[in-house]
């Protein structure tokens, strides 16, 4: 990997420094697209990528737009390809604390987000020991009342799952 590009990796803590404020550069240099990062909830480590949580964002946009449209094909593939980006992006978000400082049941409780419910089923796929006993009656609530067929078969997989 090209020098430039990646941040050296840094030993995991899992202690917050209370006082220290973070800024973009504290976080990533100007000009690293990679860091080796460490979730401020669970103590995990890994690899992140520059963007990842604003291209998610605007993938749950994205989503939810494409499933309040209409079912054409063209919204079907291109949906598929979100579900693709989006799928490639857990790990990242997982290492960052997205679903820790928004727990998997928050982003399934939102009735005018299905995209944010539709990437909560990913990371669910991904991640099934994160499935609580909360989260999985959401699921059955949810499998039996969305209109969204992509997101009722997501969920139909999770909960064969476990």
């Amino acid at each position: 990997m090209d020098k430039e590009l990646y941040s050296e990796p840094t030993p995991p803590s899992n202690v917050l420094k209370q006082n220290e404020v973070f800024s973009p550069e504290s976080i990533l240099a100007e000009g690293v697209d990679y860091s080796m990062s460490t979730n401020p909830y669970t103590g995990e480590f890994g690899q992140a990528r520059k963007g990842t949580v604003a291209a998610t964002l605007n993938n749950i946009a994205l989503l939810n737009k494409l499933l309040f449209a209409d079912a054409s094909l063209q919204n079907q593939v291109q949906i598929s390809k979100v579900i693709d980006a989006v799928f490639a992006l857990l790990s990242s978000l997982r290492v960052v604390g997205m679903f820790d400082l928004f727990t998997p049941d928050e982003w399934l409780s939102n009735d005018d987000q299905p995209g944010r419910a539709l990437i909560a089923t990913l990371y669910l796929q991904k991640y099934p020991q994160n499935v609580s006993s909360k989260v999985k009656d959401r699921l059955i609530k949810l499998h039996c009342q969305t209109k969204f067929q992509i997101l009722s078969v997501n969920i139909a997989m999770i909960l064969n799952k476990i």
